[in-house]
């Protein structure tokens, strides 16, 4: 996995990609996405919110990050479910 190079980081929710996954990324200083890990995401019709506790999202940020554990701070009005990741 690229670790991301800054603290912007992000995981987002694409339940839209065959198959849905979880995607941990970040926002480049040119203002682009670059994607570093991603999971597959359970099939559910839960709430994001608890989708991600299904799936163990934080745990496995962590693991991708390589630190013991993080929180998930949910950003409103986005188009996809997003989290700021903070360690």
């Amino acid at each position: 996995m690229q670790k991301p190079p800054h603290n912007n980081v992000l995981v987002q929710l694409e339940p839209d990609k065959d198959p849905p996954r979880w995607v941990l990324g970040y926002v480049a200083f040119d203002g682009e996405w670059r994607e570093c890990a991603s999971m597959p995401m359970t099939p559910s019709d839960d709430e994001p919110v608890r989708r991600a506790e299904l799936d163990g999202v934080a745990p496995w940020v962590a693991r991708m990050l390589g630190v013991h554990e993080v929180r998930l701070s949910r950003v409103v009005d986005t188009q996809r479910a997003t989290w700021w990741v903070t360690t």
